[in-house]
């Protein structure tokens, strides 16, 4: 069995791994991507309920405090 370099640079034969493939690459990084953006959405949406409960009660700390602690602040 020989291997054999084709024009676009990907090896055809028995060794052309799945990753050799461009479109294979293409579609990883585009589901990366794609991941990476609706986490960092979703740790933005939660950082913000978190700061506009902390503009509500008047106290950032109060938000993190259990709810008995919160009664002996007020």
């Amino acid at each position: 069995m020989f291997i054999q370099l084709t024009r676009t640079g990907t090896f055809s034969g028995q060794s052309g791994a799945i990753l050799h493939r461009p479109n294979t690459v293409r579609v990883l990084m585009t589901v990366v991507s794609t991941l990476s953006i609706l986490a960092l959405s979703l740790l933005y949406h939660n950082l913000q309920g978190v700061f506009s409960a902390a503009d509500e009660s008047g106290s950032f700390v109060a938000n993190f405090m259990p709810p008995e602690d919160q009664r002996n602040q007020s």
